[in-house]
């Protein structure tokens, strides 16, 4: 149904979907242990107003393994590059569980 896409985040390949094209941009981020899938029951209901972008954080679903480097300020660099680089405007940044300490390190 979605196309997954990468983006090079310093070094680490960030796996991630685009839901919709229109709308104010709107990242989700998920928990541990999980991929960008956990959040498909609310994708086509945000992408009706957002602009969608549900990303896999680095070592899960399809983005990139690294050796070590799994601290929650690593995971938000990764996050920073990819709103600077690729969404480049302001936008709704929404966790779940890790994704939502992440979100909050971001904002930091």
């Amino acid at each position: 149904m979605f196309q997954e896409q990468k983006f090079n985040a310093n070094g680490v390949e960030i796996n991630f979907i685009q839901a919709s094209t229109s709308g104010q941009p709107l990242v989700l981020l998920h928990g541990t242990a999980s991929e960008w899938q956990s959040f498909s029951p609310l994708i086509s209901i945000f992408a009706e107003k957002f602009k969608v972008f549900v990303l896999d954080l680095r070592g899960h679903g399809g983005s990139s393994w690294v050796s070590e480097k799994y601290r929650l300020f690593d995971y938000a660099e990764d996050i920073k590059y990819f709103l600077e680089k690729h969404i480049g405007q302001p936008c709704i940044l929404y966790g779940h569980s890790l994704g939502a300490q992440i979100a909050i390190a971001v904002t930091s």
